[in-house]
């Protein structure tokens, strides 16, 4: 993505008056001045105007149109799913315990495969989980981890 680009300004068309609400029959028609298009509760307008929790609502589901629009487009990676296999984890943990003998905390150990592999504290757990119960060599006692070759 590239840089966050600024928001257009409500216009100041003179023969809108903020004072009033808009016309119900005008809501969210192409005759709306502004209605769910630009909210910004911090702004004079905004403030002032009558129909400000409604345009809230509509500018909030405006929004999610275009969020969901552009998650369809491409892949989110916090909200993806991940293609690991406890496979992935045990042979992570393997290597670097037989790389680093002197390490055998747990925490350590989590951090370094959750670096490479690029995953999250609650993946990595159940993962390892399921490599416990599938592999024998690696073993888990308190807050330390051992590989027995």
């Amino acid at each position: 993505m590239g840089k966050r680009q600024a928001r257009t300004k409500i216009s100041k068309d003179k023969s809108i008056n903020i004072m009033e609400p808009i016309p119900f029959e005008k809501l969210g028609t192409l005759d709306d001045p502004c209605f769910g298009q630009f909210h910004d509760p911090t702004t004079d307008e905004c403030n002032r105007c009558g129909d400000s929790e409604i345009c809230s609502i509509v500018c909030s589901q405006k929004l999610h149109i275009k969020r969901q629009g552009i998650e369809a487009e491409q892949p989110f990676k916090d909200i993806g799913e991940i293609n690991l296999t406890w496979k992935n984890v045990y042979k992570a943990c393997r290597k670097i315990l037989i790389n680093n003998p002197r390490i055998s905390k747990l925490d350590v150990v989590k951090k370094r495969v959750m670096a490479d592999l690029s995953i999250s504290s609650v993946d990595f757990d159940n993962l390892l989980k399921v490599t416990l119960r599938k592999r024998d060599k690696l073993k888990v006692k308190g807050q330390t981890i051992k590989y027995k070759a």
